[in-house]
């Protein structure tokens, strides 16, 4: 029988051996969409480093109480690889977010270059889709995600940053590959811009391909990403 893993949010409770999530929407999900009972198993993470083998004791009136019987350290990535996502159009950077948070990555910040066409993110929308990733995947913590105004921002708020062009050298044939802290850059579906190369080019950031075909951003972004990680 498949137990579900679900993220307790440490602003809504701190998992100890008896306590109570307040949480309508949670109560919701157990009560009437899982049809959850007293005794169901689950468990539990909260971002720690540790997930909680826990029972569900009672629900009512919005509230879940749980009764945890045991903990353990959860997989946590070996690297700190984080994505550095300019915005794309529709539903894609959610998307992106989603699988970025299943191959574990540290953070996700999504930011305006000159060539995007989307301009602003529904934030709501894409935490709902990361912690929904992170409970699937069996992950124990949450990637951190921010929206930031320009490239140039980012640029400067990022530690160890790769871009990825079909211009640059290829990856497996660079020292970056063996990187455990990266941040990664990918462009919009336009593509980067000349100014936008030639900032990075002056600052001495690498450049980086995975070969001669044209990806689609969230393809390159995740391709990237997955050789980094795993690498």
């Amino acid at each position: 029988m498949k137990i579900h893993r679900f993220y307790i949010s440490p602003e809504k409770a701190e998992i100890e051996a008896k306590f109570k999530v307040d949480d309508s929407e949670l109560y919701n999900q157990f009560r009437n969409v899982l049809r959850f009972t007293a005794g169901t198993e689950v468990v539990l993470f909260d971002g720690s480093g540790f997930e909680y083998k826990a029972q569900v004791v009672e629900m009512s009136r919005g509230s879940v109480h749980f009764k945890v019987s045991g903990r353990k350290k959860g997989w946590v990535p070996e690297k700190n690889i984080s994505l550095y996502q300019a915005m794309v159009k529709k539903d894609k950077c959610e998307w992106i977010a989603e699988k970025a948070t299943e191959i574990g990555v540290e953070k996700i910040y999504f930011f305006v270059s000159e060539r995007s066409e989307k301009k602003g993110l529904d934030m709501r929308r894409v935490e709902k889709k990361i912690i929904e990733a992170a409970e699937q995947s069996g992950r124990v913590t949450i990637p951190k995600v921010r929206f930031v105004e320009n490239f140039e921002k980012a640029l400067s708020e990022s530690r160890n940053p790769i871009l990825f062009h079909t211009i640059g050298v290829l990856l497996k044939e660079r020292e970056e590959l063996k990187m455990k802290i990266a941040d990664l850059f990918v462009g919009p579906e336009g593509g980067w811009t000349e100014k936008e190369v030639e900032t990075t080019l002056k600052q001495g950031i690498p450049v980086v391909t995975l070969g001669e075909q044209i990806l689609r951003a969230e393809t390159a972004a995740i391709a990237t990403l997955s050789v980094l990680m795993f690498s």
